[in-house]
């Protein structure tokens, strides 16, 4: 018994291995990186992207991207840094996180 948790245990303590095909920590060069959707609607309905950490932050330097007018349209995209290949057999995780900022009354 002792040998099969330990067995376990060795192989909980494996860390995973992960390709990464993009990854954005969005310094002050983030727009050289990043196109703006501005194809699908006028001009005058899409909303401008601002590059801040927000009202609530641990680290005033640790920015992201933040929606700045409301009921405004955004889009934007990036491209991978290197071409994932899903006939590869492998999965494509995106992981993102979302702070709001503000009361929203209808979404």
């Amino acid at each position: 018994m002792k040998l099969t948790t330990a067995a376990i245990l060795s192989l909980a303590a494996v860390p995973a291995a992960a390709e990464v095909f993009f990854k954005e920590q969005f310094d002050d060069s983030w727009s050289d990186r990043w196109t703006v959707s501005s194809d699908w609607k006028s001009k005058s309905e899409m909303g401008e992207w601002k590059h801040t950490a927000g009202e609530w932050y641990g680290d005033e330097s640790d920015k992201g991207i933040q929606t700045s007018e409301d009921a405004k349209f955004y889009g934007i995209s990036a491209p991978l840094t290197k071409p994932f290949k899903s006939s590869d057999g492998k999965e494509l995780v995106i992981q993102l996180t979302v702070k709001h900022e503000q009361k929203i009354d209808c979404g």
